[in-house]
């Protein structure tokens, strides 16, 4: 695959090679999200102690952002896999636009 162009520069990375370390960071990620899922639904009704509301408010909103980061990695493996061996085709452009909104949305996890 040709060079990926991200921020005016080609850089030594194919769109085909995001499939295995994508396919890697989606298993863990899945993992993560049900490991919260159970920890949320084992602990729905007791969040009366001191800072109940704010945990509860914490484990929904990272719920809510790992679903919509592992339907971003689950199109951008996806994507990583049509790609040809020589041929320029779309999917640079569509990879480089989904790692645009992974990496905002990592971000927002972050701040």
């Amino acid at each position: 695959m040709p060079g990926l162009v991200v921020f005016g520069r080609r850089w030594a990375i194919g769109s085909d090679d995001f499939v295995l370390p994508g396919a890697f960071e989606l298993f863990l990620r899945l993992l993560w999200w049900v490991g919260i899922l159970v920890l949320y639904a084992v602990h729905k009704g007791q969040f009366s102690c001191p800072g109940g509301a704010l945990l509860h408010s914490y484990l929904l909103v990272l719920l809510a952002l790992l679903a919509a980061i592992i339907c971003t990695l689950s199109a951008l493996v996806y994507v990583s896999m049509q790609g040809t061996r020589f041929g320029v085709t779309r999917c640079s452009a569509q990879l480089v636009r989904l790692e645009f909104v992974r990496v905002l949305l990592l971000w927002s996890c972050h701040v």
